[in-house]
């Protein structure tokens, strides 16, 4: 009734002095109506065509004047919402010059959001995440020529403000941080200016966090990261969200997940030191968190533990081993108060085998610190009453063989091929050690297919063992553990000559070449087996 009766008053008497405040009821009844119809799953053509017809005729009749640009703003939100690029761009077309580059900063906006969306709604669909990107790209392009049209007088609008912090997510998608930083930071538009000036433009719910979020993966993504810059704005983050800390945990999940993924892709892209970089400005923020997460619940503790796991394994073979050491201790440390805290309050952890993989995820932490002694308790409390945990069998066999290969102690490499830790009762051991537990897989394997990789896993790392114990020794002792890495890599690849796969091929081929090398002969890997 709203909608028709402020229709008819604004068709029927436009130069009446309530004509304005009429067609204003009139577009916001219709757009409710239009809104709603879309929620229930009514007949939203139908609410869509009296919108956009009420809306129409509001932008001719009060053309030039306020009215008309909220008339314009419905018709732009309703092409946008219906996916209709082109209604939208017709929409833009009507508008006068002056006001179309804001207008056009809303399309934009709409368009980088909707990217995101269906960029999470894609997941491992590749054809989706293909229009994805292809929406998101179309976005950025529309936001940087929006700014740049907008130009840098005057007052700076709602739309122009959330238009630099969607495009300074689009420059960080794009690994340009420094141009991100740039832009969170611009004197005029930039979200922190604007924050720290408390301007109008974003006041407004939810502006804060994301402004802080952004600021705080691009100062840790810069190269060098800004490391006091990152913290003086988890400040401000925290201030803004006040007390809820659900919503900060959500804020620093969200970056901690971008920063991994970044972390991974410089690592992959060959830049050790950039992933090296980054990594110790993740650390800054996730020790933060972590003082934060104190008393919080079984999952958000969990995250944290494997973040710093992550931290400790992206810089494997990197320079500094006093960082990785830490990051695994910090791991180490956030595991054992899980479990310490499970067994005081049987309500803590989710589930029984939530426990047992936080165990798990101790003992990996604990090696990854060097503190292999504690390493192997932990995995052989697990295995004390289930020995036929094979994951935990597998990580109690390569804990004595990082152990002996770092501490150059042979009897810690027999330990990993033949097990270790005598149970009290029985005297059998209870870490089984890489040659049962490759007899284990492969009986495993005549059934279940899944466990071949681990069966010829184990027997690759018994000749890896015997090649480690070799680099420790010299003379005939040498020789001797050379010649039966050998005859184990000789008579798994005789037996099954696609050596398990390709990926297990050329591993079994790498240690062959690493054999011949240290025998003097040329290194040919498994090419001396062929006939």
């Amino acid at each position: 009734r709203a909608a028709a009766i402020g229709e008819f008053v604004a068709r029927t008497s436009p130069d009446d002095p309530s004509a304005e405040l009429a067609a204003r009821l009139a577009l916001a009844a219709h757009n409710k109506l239009y809104r709603q119809a879309r929620a229930d799953g009514g007949d939203a053509a139908f609410a869509e065509a009296r919108l956009r017809a009420a809306a129409g005729f509001v932008a001719d009749q009060w053309a030039g004047k306020a009215l008309a640009d909220e008339a314009f703003s419905v018709l732009l939100e309703v092409a946008i919402a219906s996916g209709d690029l082109q209604a939208a761009e017709r929409v833009l077309g009507r508008l006068p010059e002056d006001r179309r580059a804001v207008q056009g900063l809303k399309l934009a906006n709409a368009l980088w959001q909707r990217g995101q969306r269906l960029a999470i709604e894609a997941k491992d669909d590749a054809a989706a995440a293909a229009d994805a990107a292809r929406v998101k790209a179309d976005a950025r392009t529309r936001l940087e020529a929006g700014l740049e049209a907008v130009g840098t007088r005057g007052a700076v609008s709602p739309t122009e403000a959330t238009a630099a912090l969607l495009l300074a997510q689009a420059l960080l998608e794009a690994g340009d941080p420094a141009a991100a930083v740039k832009l969170i930071e611009h004197q005029r538009r930039g979200p922190l200016t604007l924050l720290s000036q408390k301007d109008p433009s974003v006041d407004r719910a939810g502006f804060a966090a994301e402004a802080y979020r952004v600021a705080l993966r691009g100062y840790a993504s810069v190269s060098p990261p800004r490391t006091d810059a990152a913290i003086g704005v988890m400040a401000k983050l925290e201030e803004a969200v006040g007390g809820d800390t659900q919503l900060l945990r959500r804020v620093y999940f969200s970056l901690g997940l971008q920063l991994r993924s970044q972390m991974t892709s410089l690592a992959d892209a060959g830049k050790p030191r950039d992933a090296q970089q980054l990594g110790e400005a993740f650390a800054v923020f996730l020790d933060r968190l972590s003082k934060q997460a104190e008393g919080a619940d079984w999952l958000t503790r969990q995250w944290i533990g494997q973040m710093y796991l992550s931290l400790g394994d992206g810089l494997q073979g990197g320079a500094n081993g006093a960082d990785q050491a830490g990051y695994y201790r910090r791991a180490a440390d956030t595991f054992a108060a899980m479990i310490g805290q499970a067994a005081d309050d049987a309500s803590f952890a989710p589930t029984d085998n939530a426990v047992l993989a936080a165990k798990m995820q101790l003992g990996v932490a604990q090696r990854g610190a060097g503190d292999y002694e504690a390493a192997i308790g932990t995995f052989a409390s697990m295995l004390a009453d289930r020995p036929v945990m094979l994951d935990v069998q597998k990580a109690a066999a390569y804990t004595y063989q990082r152990w002996g290969e770092q501490s150059q102690d042979t009897d810690r490499l027999t330990t990993a091929i033949r097990g270790g830790r005598p149970a009290p009762g029985t005297g059998k051991n209870v870490v089984w050690g890489w040659s049962k537990l490759a007899g284990v897989a492969g009986r495993a394997a005549r059934s279940k297919p899944e466990y071949k990789p681990l069966f010829f896993e184990c027997w690759r790392n018994v000749a890896a063992c015997r090649v480690i114990a070799a680099e420790q020794a010299s003379g005939p002792t040498r020789d001797k553990q050379l010649a039966r890495a050998r005859k184990t890599i000789r008579s798994i690849v005789r037996q099954y000559p696609d050596g398990g796969g390709a990926e297990s091929y050329r591993q079994y081929d790498a240690l062959m070449r690493r054999i011949q090398r240290l025998e003097g002969v040329e290194a040919v890997g498994l090419a001396e087996l062929e006939p």
